[in-house]
């Protein structure tokens, strides 16, 4: 997995593609030594927690809850040229047993055991930031991929979703087909490599 994750960011280095990551799993030190290691090739890293926010005394995904704004604030300081550049965002999610609720939202699902909850609060929080990201009209393309997903049972398996900007689908309109070709295939990594460099090449 390191292997073809250096290779991708070598990949948009050779195209003149910046890069950057953002992880906010600073609290979870197992993450700690593999986000760093790949966020230092970056052209921009940002790792942050719950010490680095101006609200304490956050946990888990209550710091993902963070994450849309601080898109938002890169975006808008012209962090990268927007035009070309790969960003890879690694959210806490629901690693290592970090549940933890606003008291509005737990009330709300107190009908569901925390895991349940854990997978409606992330939806919301995935939603918000895909709508950040995607109302920057020089976003091409979104690539979520999950982290356990294939280890459950049908239904309830999702890999990963791509979002195509209209801009995106109208230059390279075999894009979407190719994309579409490849839904219901196993998925590792290394596929997911080969998909990101699909998408960052200019050309059909």
């Amino acid at each position: 997995i390191v292997y073809k994750f250096l290779i991708m960011y070598q990949f948009a280095k050779k195209s003149k593609i910046k890069t950057m990551m953002i992880s906010d799993c600073k609290v979870y030190d197992k993450f700690a030594f593999a986000t760093c290691a790949f966020g230092n090739i970056a052209d921009k890293f940002f790792y942050f927690g719950p010490d680095d926010l101006k609200e304490k005394n956050l946990s888990g995904m209550q710091i993902d809850a963070h994450l849309p704004s601080f898109i938002q604030g890169i975006y808008q300081n012209a962090t990268l040229d927007h035009n070309s550049a790969l960003t890879v965002i690694i959210p806490m999610g629901c690693h290592d047993n970090q549940f933890s609720f606003p008291a509005e939202f737990s009330d709300k699902y107190k009908q569901y055991d925390d895991y349940s909850k854990s997978l409606i609060y992330f939806d919301n929080i995935l939603g918000e930031m895909l709508a950040a990201i995607t109302k920057f009209p020089e976003t091409m393309a979104v690539v979520y991929c999950s982290d356990h997903s294939y280890q459950r049972a049908e239904p309830n398996k999702l890999v990963m979703f791509v979002y195509l900007s209209d801009r995106h689908m109208k230059q390279r309109p075999n894009l979407m087909p190719e994309i579409r070709a490849l839904a219901g295939t196993p998925f590792n990594c290394f596929k997911i490599h080969d998909l990101m460099q699909m998408l960052m090449t200019d050309s059909e």
